[in-house]
């Protein structure tokens, strides 16, 4: 006569089944709180990086300043389709204002031909209205692009159209940089206090000096990097100057200290 097996016995049998399935085929789960480590990490390098300059407006949207971001290393046409999506998320600043409506998108790729970069965006972009929306939106892409080398040229199509947007009247044909330095340069107190902020966190080491911010923001104004370079710069306690000359004319470009960080306060 076959004898029965106890309820106790499978019982055990199956909580030892379940031990040796969780100790060697399963993965065990990390604790709440705890970080889960890849048995296998991936020993592919992180891909490099370059550094470039989004424009973006100010709080009174009188000047494009320049906002720097990395992307991935990539030249000529590649590298300014990579601007020109990162134009369209807007800027990470908070005291900066996107230039472009969200609502726009980039319908293909930019291309570069003659110096000239072609940006086919969508429809959404007649929308933007007035005088200074305009000049806004169009001088962010035509100075964050001829900041490539091999770009002096912007060409804006709509759905890959030469177009005309109907405030204030402006007929779409390639753009060349432009020049600001003539325009009042207004400060912000708050976006300055947020500058200094982030100096006192370790972050943008580099306004700690005031030579290398007229370097990176006086391209507001529209200097070249060459003429930046070339600034006199000249520190009087927390107050500095620089100089530096274009088309016969000195222009006077001032800073002052806030905290460690120095910024621009105007140009004159």
């Amino acid at each position: 006569m076959r004898k029965r097996r106890h309820p106790v016995m499978v019982v055990l049998l199956l909580m030892l089944a379940l031990v040796v399935a969780a100790c060697g085929g399963a993965r065990q789960q990390p604790a709440p709180g705890e970080v889960p480590v890849d048995p296998a990490p991936s020993t592919t390098p992180p891909p490099s990086t370059v550094s470039v300059a989004l424009y973006f407006a100010d709080w009174q949207a009188q000047h494009l300043i320049p906002e720097q971001r990395q992307v991935p290393e990539a030249e000529g046409a590649a590298l300014a389709d990579l601007v020109v999506k990162e134009l369209l998320k807007g800027p990470t600043d908070p005291h900066l204002n996107r230039t472009i409506p969200a609502e726009v998108k980039q319908v293909e790729p930019v291309t570069v031909q003659g110096g000239i970069a072609y940006v086919n965006l969508s429809r959404e972009f007649l929308q933007i209205g007035g005088a200074a929306g305009v000049q806004m939106a169009l001088g962010s892409l035509v100075q964050s692009l001829t900041d490539i080398p091999g770009i002096s040229k912007v060409q804006v199509l709509v759905e890959g159209k030469k177009e005309t947007l109907m405030d204030p009247g402006l007929v779409l044909e390639p753009m060349e940089r432009g020049f600001y330095g003539d325009i009042p340069f207004f400060f912000d107190p708050e976006r300055a206090k947020y500058l200094e902020e982030r100096v006192a966190q370790g972050l943008d080491p580099w306004r700690t000096d005031p030579a290398k911010v007229v370097q990176w923001e006086g391209r507001m104004f529209g200097f070249t990097a060459a003429e930046l370079q070339n600034a006199r710069v000249e520190t009087d306690g927390d107050s500095a100057t620089a100089s530096l000359s274009r088309d016969g004319k000195t222009y006077v470009i001032t800073l002052k200290q806030q905290g460690n960080a120095w910024v621009i306060t105007g140009i004159k």
